[in-house]
């Protein structure tokens, strides 16, 4: 989801909410269907607004954005507890702890700029609402409150009206009715509303292609949860290292202390309502009532989007509950001291009343921040040098395209916008060759071979941008290399496509090969035209693999099958033989955080960490001279660290290991070997092992 939110922060800086009329690329077809939809875009076009004011490309302001989002709501947060908690340390940590709750951080930190940009909008009205209503002059300070509401429809367009408008109304109603110089407070409720219509215009315009989604039942699907995140959750304390599997969370500490929340929360909405608080009070009931709403239409990915939304509000009414009870104990242990003494039975029983209070409050905040932690330990990093590499790339071959990545990658649709990119994720169109069938295979289909596509779809091409590939086909013969990294290799057409008369792939094993390839090929042969020829790569040879299905593994390793699942610290070994002397390169499959070190004869030869990718995608680790001969290749996984996205976690899919291909240098880029027409007969009988031949017209 954050390439997506990417897109729309550039596409908004540039072009605001036009939806380009092309769809030529996988960036305007992801413009087009987001745009189209009625996407809110309020967080993403925020963050495109200030990237005239930065060099810095927007991905890496994603997350010191909802840092500064965070901080925010911690601001609005501390100015609402400001009547009932009068300690301004335990007002300083209430404003910390409620400004993100387990289930909120959790989503910040793999992106989720909805959520945390409406709770930050909404703690905003809350502490502007009252404050600008009552005073007799507001001038410009009235602006603040609509552009609050705007804000937060913005962010999550018509889905935050249970919110913003039981908290406007509410509110609204209960000062109408309280304040003194109502004629002053209803002439600023009216130009609040005005004005925050006004500026809600073009969200609500765009809103109304969502509205029989918001009108309706809505999405009953499980979104990226594994199992429905239970309602409890929105209380703010769910210690778990990730939210998508609430089968794994530590289930008994959590809901003894959001019932301790709960409690505090109760006991907070009441002190709100007898100390006059009632931007706090009404909060607290729009988050209740929100929630109950949701619950109700939607199903449990929009249920789970809104306990990030409320939990914030929870935990605020459960510092609050827990300063207003210490408060109330303070001024009655003042009142009991003069006649009963410090030493009497209600004096002690205010004192420990008091320090259950903190100790109560103080547990809870203890179990967020655990749970923080544990979700900083254990959710995965952003593969930064490699997205770096990929930003490069866009840049360097800007203007340059059309451009195709045969590898799943949400991200190159950002990074390569301005390649007029063609992509596996929201590409307009891949065409694989008659014969080639994928949908069979079981797992998604993360990579495709460009040889299983047709000739004529990869020469409409100029660029093409791929990972890393130990033993991926060559591109066409009239494609040359112009960039490589451990992470990716770019090609460009350097003849014109009418230079190729035919490309046949070939198995690749000479026993596989298949006759129908050889006689494909005498037939584009004989079409050829004077002064044509054939060009040829061969296979990739004299490597070796090693994964889980031939290495002996440690006991928190497990084999399935070539993959190896990394459950702790450990070890893989094999004792392989190397063919023969050379230099070799050693590419790394895999998805994993903790870092990978790979050892040849207990000598280290390289690292490869922090490193999320999906299956049958590689990562160039080393380079070194190996002997022929046996040799003792170990992959060693060191223990637990403080280092962000080093916990074990307890998605498998992103602590897979392996395969590890070590692969001699000269057969990573195969050479294009030349022949003769009359050759194809000898080089069908033979036993190099081929990967494609083409046959190639004279120059033009």
């Amino acid at each position: 989801d954050i390439s997506y939110e990417l897109d729309l922060a550039v596409h908004f800086a540039h072009s605001g909410r036009h939806i380009p009329a092309g769809g030529t690329s996988a960036y305007e077809v992801v413009m087009k269907k987001y745009l189209g939809a009625g996407y809110p875009g309020g967080g993403p076009w925020t963050l495109g607004a200030l990237s005239n004011l930065t060099p810095v490309d927007l991905s890496w302001l994603y997350q010191p954005f909802l840092a500064f989002l965070s901080a925010m709501s911690a601001l609005s947060i501390y100015s609402l507890l400001g009547r009932l908690v009068q300690n301004r340390a335990l007002r300083t940590l209430g404003a910390i702890v409620s400004a993100l709750p387990n289930v909120l951080y959790a989503y910040v930190l793999t992106g989720g700029i909805k959520e945390l940009s409406t709770s930050t909008f909404l703690f905003l009205i809350a502490a502007l609402f009252v404050p600008v209503m009552t005073r007799l002059r507001p001038g410009r300070a009235i602006l603040a409150v609509p552009v609050a509401i705007a804000g937060t429809v913005a962010s999550f367009s018509l889905t935050t009206l249970p919110w913003v408008g039981v908290l406007c109304v509410g509110t609204g109603a209960t000062v109408l009715v309280l304040y003194k110089d109502r004629a002053v407070a209803l002439w600023a409720s009216a130009q609040i509303a005005a004005v925050a219509l006004l500026l809600s215009l073009p969200t609500l315009a765009a809103a109304l292609k969502l509205l029989p989604v918001v009108s309706g039942t809505g999405p009953v699907d499980l979104g990226n949860l594994q199992q429905p995140v239970p309602g409890i959750s929105a209380a703010g304390v769910w210690i778990t290292g990730d939210v998508r599997f609430p089968q794994y969370a530590h289930r008994e500490p959590s809901e003894a202390l959001a019932i301790v929340v709960i409690v505090l929360a109760i006991l907070g909405l009441i002190f709100a309502v007898r100390r006059r608080a009632w931007s706090l009070a009404w909060l607290g009931a729009a988050g209740g009532i929100a929630l109950f709403y949701v619950a109700r239409r939607y199903g449990p990915w929009i249920e789970f989007k809104s306990y990030c939304i409320s939990s914030p509000i929870v935990l605020t009414l459960a510092f609050a509950g827990a300063g207003g009870f210490l408060q109330t104990l303070a001024r009655a242990a003042l009142r009991l001291a003069p006649t009963a003494g410090r030493t009497s039975m209600p004096a002690r029983l205010a004192s420990l009343g008091r320090l259950t209070a903190l100790l109560a409050i103080l547990a809870v905040a203890g179990g967020v921040l655990a749970g923080n932690a544990l979700l900083y330990h254990d959710t995965s990093l952003a593969p930064y040098a490699r997205l770096h590499d990929l930003q490069r790339i866009g840049e360097r071959f800007a203007g340059q395209g059309p451009t195709i990545t045969p590898d799943f990658d949400e991200y190159a649709e950002y990074y390569l916008r301005d390649d007029d990119q063609d992509s596996m994720v929201n590409g307009p169109a891949l065409a694989l060759r008659p014969g080639v069938n994928r949908e069979a295979e079981p797992g998604g289909i993360f990579h495709y071979d460009l040889d299983e596509f047709p000739l004529s779809f990869v020469e409409g091409f100029r660029t093409i941008v791929m990972r890393r590939n130990p033993l991926a086909s060559r591109p066409p013969s009239n494609y040359r290399r112009v960039y490589a990294s451990p992470y990716y290799e770019v090609w460009q057409r350097f003849e014109p496509p009418r230079t190729i008369l035919a490309h046949v792939h070939f198995a690749e094993k000479p026993v596989d090969r298949q006759p129908n390839a050889c006689r494909e090929a005498t037939a584009a042969v004989h079409r050829a035209r004077p002064g044509a020829r054939l060009a040829y790569t061969l296979a990739p040879s004299g490597y070796v693999q090693v994964d889980g299905s031939n290495m002996t593994v440690s006991r928190y390793f497990l084999a399935s099958g070539g993959t190896i699942i990394t459950n702790g610290p450990g070890h893989a070994v094999r004792e392989q033989l190397i063919p023969a002397s050379g230099k070799y390169e050693f590419f790394i499959s895999g998805s994993f955080g903790r870092p990978i070190d790979v050892y040849v004869d207990s000598r280290h030869v390289g690292t490869a960490a922090y490193q999320v990718s999906y299956p049958d995608q590689w990562v160039l680790v080393a380079a070194g001279h190996l002997s022929k001969g046996v040799h003792r290749v170990e992959l060693r996984r060191g223990g637990v660290s403080l280092h962000p996205g080093n916990g074990n976690g307890v998605d498998a899919l992103n602590r897979t290991l392996g395969p590890l291909v070590i692969i001699p240098a000269q057969a990573v880029t195969p050479a294009v070997h030349h022949a003769p027409l009359d050759t194809l007969s000898h080089l069908c009988r033979s036993t190099q092992p081929l990967r494609w031949l083409e046959v190639v017209g004279p120059a033009q």
